[in-house]
């Protein structure tokens, strides 16, 4: 690690050793860590410095569900049930009834739940 004291002596307990890593200084053109940043960043050019978590934005996640209607959901031959792609828990956006629903399990025939429980939605 560059800028770390070479070992003089071996710490003869736990104290002392804390003590000297305590007062070892890394980097010390970058600054205190304890009133400079929040996190160690760097460029790609590898230039060095504190960061702030908040410079970050973090903002609102957006999710997106896949979409599809009560009839694209209740039709066991459509693809959201069939081939493979339906998943237990899946989720998919109604969108005529504006609602999540969840798969109850991975078969074609498995019903669609929503958010209670229920089952909004029986293929056939």
């Amino acid at each position: 690690m560059a800028g770390l004291k070479q070992f003089k002596f071996i710490p003869g307990n736990l104290m002392e050793w804390g003590r000297w890593m305590r007062d070892q200084v890394i980097e010390p053109e970058l600054g205190n860590p304890d009133t400079d940043g929040d996190y160690l960043k760097s460029t790609t050019a590898g230039v060095r410095s504190w960061g702030s978590f908040d410079d970050l934005n973090f903002g609102p996640t957006r999710i997106y569900l896949p979409t599809a209607t009560t009839a694209l959901i209740a039709d066991i031959n459509n693809s959201i049930n069939s081939g493979g792609n339906k998943q237990e828990g899946q989720v998919i956006f109604n969108t005529t009834t504006n609602k999540p629903v969840y798969a109850a399990g991975s078969l074609a025939a498995d019903v669609w739940v929503d958010a209670t429980g229920s089952t909004a939605h029986t293929p056939s």
